[in-house]
């Protein structure tokens, strides 16, 4: 009924579905509604697994995720940053807050530490796609083509339809086949 209901109902209906499924864990169904041929449906689904993993940890948690993201909006990192330190200090297993970190070490121009954040929400949650996108671009940041593709191939199994990410793989694929042409035409040392 709720998966009916996720893909053939009006948009409120279809959003009450959507979170319903969430709250019920099972994020399978909204990962496979990620991959319907309707933006509609997929755009709910990612919205109930972004609501999900942010109130992971409750009500104050996802009230300190808020706060850091307004911080962040506002272009006030270190306010953001300080907030999501503290958040993963409190909840050191809360896959969401490392995500967010990683997020704001970004935009922070701290790739290295970014790149620290997404893996370690992935140790948390392996199927956190902003996590397998941030990543990406992480790798794609430093010139690690070879691993850039990998995580947004990895990003685009759970998210098909994101056309920059699409972009980017081929950006990267690209650059990674130019690079292994070029390495094989070198003299050996």
């Amino acid at each position: 009924m709720l998966e009916r209901d996720l893909t053939l109902e009006p948009s409120p209906r279809r959003e009450r579905a959507a979170h319903h499924l969430a709250s019920l864990g099972a994020e399978s169904r909204l990962f496979q509604a990620l991959r319907h041929p309707s933006k509609e449906v997929r755009e709910a689904s990612r919205r109930a697994l972004d609501s999900h993993w942010f109130s992971e940890k409750g009500a104050i948690a996802s009230s300190q995720l808020l706060r850091a993201e307004r911080a962040a909006n506002a272009e006030c990192f270190d306010e953001a940053l300080s907030i999501l330190n503290e958040l993963v200090n409190r909840h050191s297993d809360f896959a969401d807050a490392y995500n967010r970190r990683a997020a704001v070490l970004w935009k922070m121009d701290r790739v290295g530490a970014s790149m620290q954040d997404c893996q370690k929400t992935l140790r948390l949650n392996v199927l956190h796609y902003g996590a397998w996108l941030g990543l990406g671009l992480c790798h794609l940041e430093l010139g690690n083509y070879d691993e850039a593709v990998r995580c947004l191939k990895m990003y685009l199994s759970l998210h098909p339809y994101d056309v920059q990410a699409i972009h980017w793989l081929h950006q990267c694929t690209e650059i990674s086949r130019l690079a292994a042409s070029v390495k094989e035409r070198l003299p050996s040392p």
